[in-house]
């Protein structure tokens, strides 16, 4: 009896920790030395923050896993170099952000090398069918409401207030707020509104897309909430 209550239990708990992991990604690169290029072993790497962080392995690569989608600064230290910290650094969820560090030696200690990066104009991480709309993007929008920024997207067409994507049913889009499913199973439709000023990103993908997103014959629409930090903030 007790191994069936142990065996029930973990059947149900496994989905659970499966969708906790909603809403995050990764960041991976090298770390090198300016001058030589070479690997720097044990280099430290944290986000700002938050308690993530990671050290490089044998060949200078890092990986940073579980990260929140959102924005954040990394700082990357070593023995004997001068520490960088860089910014503006985008992470979207299920996907992996490269960024790679070059330190200069340094044989005094001095303050920490302030950059910011720049977002690319290509996601070379993402196939062509997916689309990201991040919080940054959202605020610049001159429309209200997750159908009216989906409708701005290639593919998409917005018709008597219901949202097609390639051609497809209203009823054929999938959506998910933090990997977790939003909809209305009586009317296959969307089933939670979240205010715009409450989203991180929001990801629209027409295609490619793997089993865990099922529901979704024309495509799916992946809303990331925003999370707190270590500071008191508002808007």
């Amino acid at each position: 009896m007790r191994k069936s209550m142990r065996l029930g239990f973990i059947i149900v708990l496994t989905p659970l920790l499966i969708l906790a992991q909603g809403g995050r990604g990764k960041i991976r690169g090298v770390v090198t030395d300016q001058e030589t290029g070479e690997a720097l072993v044990g280099a430290n790497v944290s986000i700002e923050g938050t308690s993530l962080g990671a050290s490089t392995d044998l060949n200078g690569v890092y990986v940073v896993l579980a990260i929140p989608a959102g924005t954040y600064a990394v700082r990357v230290g070593y023995i004997g170099y001068r520490e960088v910290v860089l910014s503006n650094i985008r992470v979207s969820e299920n996907l992996t952000t490269s960024q790679d560090f070059q330190l200069s030696p340094s044989a005094i200690e001095v303050d920490a090398l302030q950059i910011v990066a720049e977002r690319p104009l290509i996601q070379r991480n993402t196939t062509n069918t997916v689309r990201i709309t991040t919080q940054e993007d959202i605020k610049n929008m001159p429309v209200r409401g997750l159908q009216n920024l989906i409708a701005l997207e290639a593919g998409t067409v917005m018709q008597d207030g219901e949202l097609h994507i390639r051609g497809g049913r209203t009823g054929e889009v999938a959506y998910f707020i933090d990997g977790v499913s939003a909809m209305n199973p009586m009317y296959n439709s969307e089933n939670v509104t979240v205010i715009q000023e409450a989203l991180e990103e929001v990801q629209m993908q027409a295609g490619g897309y793997t089993a865990e997103f099922g529901g979704g014959n024309s495509g799916i629409v992946r809303s990331t909430l925003r999370s707190g930090g270590s500071q008191i903030r508002g808007s």
